[in-house]
């Protein structure tokens, strides 16, 4: 790869770091003023790497999660270097060791809510999500923490065009919903986590 191919590369990324979110292949070439067929073939080789897919009808590109996991696989190395004055994203704590101040987002901004959040044994809540961008036909795993550990407990899909999903739960525990183009491939977005508690009625 040369120094411009290298160049044009951040400059995608940097581009749906802006946009937030998915681009047509023309929107990316017109964005970055450059060649469609420079673009296609570079959105290609980041498909083949796992760093971009393919979403909508309008064959649409978005970033995966990889971009993230590689980066935090940096920050979590012993040096991490200091930026200067500029210092985006970065502390010192009191031994004046630079550390990363807040995660880097996640592709997909994830949010969900359990309403009502205490139910009597044998309801049920309704685990109600949303997701930006608005991305139609992403899978939705449901998570509950169980001795420690994030364990799947459901599924379902994001509605068309309002970004939502929704589910029933019922066991008492702490909840999240991980975001995927498919079940067990690249994951986009984890959301917060979201508590219900199932209370026996005082007799």
């Amino acid at each position: 790869m040369d120094v411009k191919s290298a160049s044009r590369t951040l400059d995608v990324f940097e581009l749906f770091a802006r946009e937030q979110r998915p681009l047509t292949l023309s929107e990316v070439a017109t964005a970055l003023d450059a060649p469609l067929s420079s673009c296609f073939n570079l959105v290609r080789a980041l498909k083949g790497r796992g760093f971009l897919f393919g979403v909508g009808p309008r064959r649409q590109i978005y970033p995966t999660r990889k971009m993230y996991d590689v980066a935090s696989a940096i920050a979590a190395s012993e040096f991490v270097p200091v930026l200067g004055s500029i210092g985006t994203g970065i502390v010192y704590e009191g031994d004046s060791t630079p550390v990363l101040a807040q995660p880097i987002l996640d592709a997909q901004a994830v949010h969900i809510t359990i309403a009502p959040a205490t139910v009597t044994p044998g309801h049920h809540a309704v685990l109600s999500g949303t997701v930006a961008p608005k991305v139609a036909g992403l899978h939705v795993t449901i998570e509950k923490f169980f001795e420690g550990t994030w364990e799947p407990v459901g599924a379902t899909l994001v509605e068309s065009a309002s970004g939502t999903f929704h589910t029933d739960v019922s066991v008492e525990s702490e909840y999240r919903a991980v975001v995927a183009d498919d079940p067990g491939l690249y994951e986009y977005g984890y959301s917060n986590g979201a508590y219900l508690t199932v209370k026996v009625p005082a007799s």
